[in-house]
């Protein structure tokens, strides 16, 4: 499923160098067995809800050296969160605007699932598509993190008694204007 995890191991493989394989999440052992053949993987990532067909394929054929499960790592697995804990400062890798990034699978529902290769460039080149035509706004920036933030307390169980709204506007010392420069309104419609 789509999750901050999978975004953070994503961006951490193409800035290591590493090359992140994208498959659906959905695909059985038998479409995931034709991925690792084909792409030949070290290292699988993959969230506990989604985890049964890669794990049915590492039990048969032992194909990755390591198996990292997000949010519910069995034994043998290394939990994802443990990684974020101890993890360490890497340098980022010497790539080309050519070199490739990613490979993202096809669903299949063609015929077997095909790898296309995608460049540093296209990653490039989506980020700057989406920095000119979806600016953030210093209000997205802060509701992502609060957003972040309501997740992990969700998820350890920490019950949130409610959210305040602070520095949502300022007053005009001129005229007295108040200006909402944050917009309005934010931390009501993030509450429900």
């Amino acid at each position: 499923p789509n999750c901050r995890e999978v975004l953070v191991a994503f961006l951490a493989g193409v800035k290591l160098g590493a090359l992140p394989i994208l498959a659906n999440s959905l695909l059985g052992t038998r479409e995931l067995a034709h991925i690792v053949d084909n792409a030949e993987p070290t290292i699988a990532i993959v969230h506990a809800d989604v985890a049964g067909p890669l794990r049915d394929l590492h039990r048969q054929r032992g194909v990755f050296r390591q198996v990292i499960v997000i949010e519910g790592a069995e034994a043998g697995e290394v939990a994802f969160d443990s990684l974020m804990r101890e993890g360490e400062p890497v340098e980022t890798a010497d790539t080309a605007s050519d070199d490739p990034a990613f490979i993202a699978y096809t669903s299949g529902t063609t015929g077997v699932q095909k790898g296309i290769v995608h460049a540093h460039r296209w990653v490039i080149a989506n980020g700057d598509f989406a920095r000119i035509h979806m600016p953030l706004t210093p209000q997205d920036v802060v509701l992502q993190e609060v957003q972040a933030s309501l997740e992990e307390f969700r998820r350890q169980n920490i019950e949130i008694l409610g959210l305040v709204e602070n520095m949502s506007f300022y007053v005009c010392s001129s005229c007295g204007h108040r200006d909402h420069i944050f917009g309005h309104g934010n931390a009501a419609d993030l509450a429900k």
